[in-house]
């Protein structure tokens, strides 16, 4: 919501200047990966899903559709990852060379103002989904449009950075051991679906030759589909309680590669 600063009745407590630019940008991605090319990632996966459907329809071959899947979604990451940066030389990089966007950051009792040029924006804190705290700079995630505040270390006052640890309760520990136990449990299922392909192959093969389970017991395959489709549910599941960082976003991703390349696999089953 935008705001006169001139207008304001309160005088604020702390002031600092803080700017983002390519190198800032880039740092926040590791935090918030939804700003990263992450999530054309995923829109090009789901591309690739319905395009190797049809490869598989037409030479009825999973391991060449299979191989075929591999190729294309490498391609499509390494144009995701240069669309990226392209759209970031855009909005930083000009003619003139590198450029950063510098904002003044004034913060109240109960909320902050941000002021870039003519335009001030103001943020209440309840709106304030997260707070991240690295080395160098802290990071504010707005609840409902994602929008993160970059506030560089270097250009505040200790007694501002005290004030938002206070605020936003970063230095709880309960949450912190919280959220390193879920990290644990997501690293270890996304370790558990790179596997299981290998797995349901296994099995399929030792279950194969029992022969009160029939002559192609693809149905075995179709079993460990639980494991990827748990994955996808549990990462966007805790990436909406707040849980962020690179492991839950490859949890989600490799939970939909695994899924369909099981899927494949189980199709190859069936397709004489």
């Amino acid at each position: 919501m935008k705001k006169d600063e001139n207008k304001n009745k309160d005088k604020y407590l702390y002031k600092c200047e803080s700017y983002v630019d390519v190198d800032e940008f880039l740092k926040m991605c590791k935090y918030f990966p939804i700003h990263s090319y992450i999530p054309f990632l995923i829109r090009g996966f789901l591309v690739n899903l319905i395009v190797t459907l049809f490869v598989l329809l037409l030479t009825r071959d999973w391991y060449i559709t299979l191989l075929f899947f591999i190729i294309l979604q490498i391609i499509i990451a390494i144009y995701c990852k240069r669309a990226q940066m392209d759209m970031l030389r855009k909005l930083y990089i000009n003619e003139k060379g590198e450029k950063k966007d510098i904002f003044t950051r004034l913060f109240y009792k109960d909320y902050m103002l941000s002021k870039i040029d003519n335009n001030v924006i103001e943020f209440k804190y309840d709106t304030i989904k997260e707070m991240i705290e690295t080395n160098t700079n802290i990071y504010l995630l707005i609840d409902k449009t994602s929008q993160v505040i970059i506030i560089q270390k270097e250009n505040c006052s200790s007694k501002l950075i005290d004030f938002l640890r206070d605020k936003f309760n970063t230095l709880d520990k309960s949450k912190s051991q919280s959220h390193s136990m879920i990290n644990l449990f997501l690293y270890s299922l996304f370790i558990l679906t790179l596997v299981t392909i290998p797995i349901a192959m296994h099995t399929y093969d030792l279950l194969s030759n029992a022969k009160f389970l029939g002559d192609n017991p693809f149905w075995v395959s179709l079993l460990f589909l639980i494991i990827p489709l748990c994955s996808i549910v549990l990462g966007i599941y805790y990436n909406n309680k707040g849980v962020t960082g690179g492991i839950v976003v490859c949890t989600i991703t490799f939970g939909f590669i695994v899924f369909f390349l099981l899927l494949l696999f189980s199709i190859g089953l069936i397709i004489p």
